[in-house]
């Protein structure tokens, strides 16, 4: 009696891009490969909830131009994937935006595709990659998540400081609103306050601090203001810190050839 050999299941796919047509051809590219299958295409965002559930995806492909879904700061994305811990995303991008890449991996993206580099055998590459539990990030992209964190000499010159005498309680308020994840709009309609007035908040906030972008406030309100005023009266929930990514020593692919834009991989536990 013979036993046959097992074949493995093709890792499940879900294509979300604004264009049906574009979708359904990078959907025909990946599935040259036998252990890729696209299950689904979506083009509407309010869709792609009910979508994932259904299919049961290992990987979603997410285009940045399916604008609902990429919008303040991928509030969308970041919803479906805390609701799917393991559905591994991967974000399609036309270009290198700081902002953007720091946001897509903010809300638990496992890699960054950049399209133009049209080529499939890349992508597939990608996606395996995500599948093993491996960030996929080039090292510029890399560049901008490390410089997106606050510098330890920062951190140390405000931690010896009081808190009160460097923000405000409003300030404070806000800070704490950003470390739980808030947009300007969201916080200003928790305080009763302008989106404008909120702008400006975040502007001193950034001078005071000595910041330069949201990421190093929300990193600042998670590691610095366990024990501010506000926490310690009850006027504002202790915001929790966002599930991260444990990061190990990068591996560099020994596949990739000299000439080919490297693609640096890092180990990483989604449930930590």
């Amino acid at each position: 009696m013979s036993l046959q050999k097992r074949v493995p299941c093709p890792t499940r796919v879900i294509v979300a891009a604004p264009h049906p047509i574009a979708s359904h051809l990078l959907a025909h590219a990946l599935e040259r490969r036998k252990e890729l299958l696209v299950v689904d295409c979506v083009s509407d965002p309010q869709l792609l909830a009910s979508t994932i559930a259904k299919n049961h995806p290992d990987v979603l492909l997410a285009s940045v131009h399916l604008k609902k879904l990429a919008e303040d700061r991928f509030f969308l994305l970041g919803n479906i994937l805390a609701a799917y811990p393991g559905l591994a995303c991967i974000v399609l991008l036309d270009s290198n935006d700081p902002e953007v890449v720091v946001d897509a991996f903010r809300v638990r993206a496992k890699g960054i595709f950049m399209c133009a580099e049209r080529n499939p055998e890349m992508l597939q590459k990608c996606i395996r990659r995500v599948v093993e539990g491996q960030i996929w990030a080039d090292s510029t992209q890399l560049n901008y998540i490390v410089s997106a964190l606050p510098s330890a000499h920062s951190r140390e010159l405000v931690a010896k400081r009081k808190l009160p005498n460097i923000l405000s309680p409003r300030e404070e308020q806000v800070v704490l609103h950003l470390g739980q994840g808030l947009t300007n709009r969201e916080i200003a309609a928790q305080m009763q306050l302008t989106e404008n007035t909120i702008k400006n908040y975040v502007f001193r906030i950034f001078e005071k601090l000595g910041f330069s972008n949201r990421v190093e406030v929300v990193l600042y309100a998670t590691t610095h203001m366990q024990h501010s005023s506000l926490v310690a009266d009850g006027s504002i929930q202790n915001p929790q810190p966002q599930p991260t990514n444990a990061v190990t020593t990068p591996k560099v692919d020994s596949h990739l050839r000299s000439t080919a834009r490297a693609k640096v991989a890092f180990q990483s536990d989604p449930t930590k």
